[in-house]
């Protein structure tokens, strides 16, 4: 909404041309998706009931399906206020009835009004209608400032706009009329997801992860019964539903919580694990490859190459496959 509303808080709105033709019907496309809907109007970027791993509401755009070709905007619903604020001088009635509502929601804080409702299903409890995004955001109140000064100031703001010298020499612009027989292309919209014919196709391509890292790399296999936790060192717990089946403890110094396989040669005795827990490893002898459906630790120590494959099976059978492959020219025991 601010994209079609801002330019009027501070630029002369000519009735009949492009620019002022666009707002209204922006105006009137958000108020009757509003009432489809049982909400107060004003849609446009904002907060909305989403967090960080600060606890920080997330931020993006949002718009009514009549105004916009985005994917998937009728499956997000989030109401500013200050969306429908800034469109005071265009409808003040339906402004003022809007604020009602907001007020009547309790949208009114301290500093003005909080920053949206967020009305999205997904981001709800089951028997929450809305959820507050309880914030404020200084851009938004200033432009809510704007045209309430405007309103009440005979749009004193803009007057001293145009007074601009610089306004004034491409104020003509702004009075640019609809043309009589215009060239009109319908874009199309993109297609919703959900709602394609074929099956979607699946990459099973792995990605490489650090044996070593400042933050655990973590891999989560399951079956949806079976499910089999790995770190990039080798660790990790299996679970089966909610019974814990190895025991599992987030240690991130010592490391040593798992299902270890060992390898011995038994002519020198020199003793090694499939991954780089519990015996250690120097980083350059190991490489991790995370898939979606498996984690896979290749390493070479002694002449012997190792590649150990995990994953659960289609029977919820978690599966350890351990390949050994002898380099060296004489035969191992």
């Amino acid at each position: 909404m601010f994209e079609y509303l801002l330019p009027v808080l501070l630029s002369r709105n000519y009735a009949g041309t492009f620019l002022s033709d666009s707002c209204f019907t922006a105006v009137d496309a958000q108020i009757s998706y509003a009432r489809r809907k049982h909400i107060p109007w004003g849609v446009s970027e904002s907060g909305y009931y989403a967090f960080d791993a600060n606890r920080n509401y997330q931020y993006r755009a949002f718009g009514v399906p009549e105004l916009g070709y985005k994917r998937d905007l009728p499956d997000d619903v989030v109401v500013t206020p200050y969306a429908s604020l800034i469109g005071l001088s265009l409808q003040p009635q339906a402004v003022l009835a809007n604020v009602e509502c907001f007020e009547n929601l309790n949208m009114l804080g301290r500093y003005g009004f909080f920053e949206a409702l967020d009305y999205t299903r997904t981001r709800l409890p089951p028997d929450q209608e809305y959820a507050m995004v309880r914030s404020y955001m200084s851009h938004h109140q200033g432009m809510i400032l704007l045209a309430a000064c405007n309103h009440l100031t005979d749009d004193a703001l803009v007057r001293r706009f145009h007074a601009d010298e610089r306004i004034l020499s491409i104020e003509l612009l702004l009075q640019e009329k609809i043309p009589q027989n215009p060239y009109v292309e319908y874009p199309h919209p993109e297609e919703p997801l959900g709602r394609h014919a074929g099956p979607r196709s699946v990459s099973a391509a792995p990605w490489k992860v650090p044996v070593v890292s400042a933050v655990p790399q973590v891999h989560v296999l399951t079956q949806g019964r079976t499910q089999v936790m790995i770190t990039s060192t080798g660790s990790g717990y299996s679970q089966w539903e909610d019974m814990a089946l190895t025991r599992w403890r987030a240690d991130t110094t010592l490391d040593d919580w798992g299902t270890w396989i060992y390898i011995q040669d038994l002519e020198s005795g020199e003793l090694w694990s499939t991954a780089c827990q519990p015996i250690g490893c120097p980083p350059e002898n190991q490489e991790v490859y995370f898939s979606p459906h498996k984690a896979e630790f290749r390493r070479r120590d002694h002449g012997i190459s190792l590649h150990t494959e995990i994953t659960v099976g289609v029977d919820a059978v978690e599966i350890r496959q351990v390949t050994l492959h002898n380099e060296s020219g004489y035969p191992r025991r």
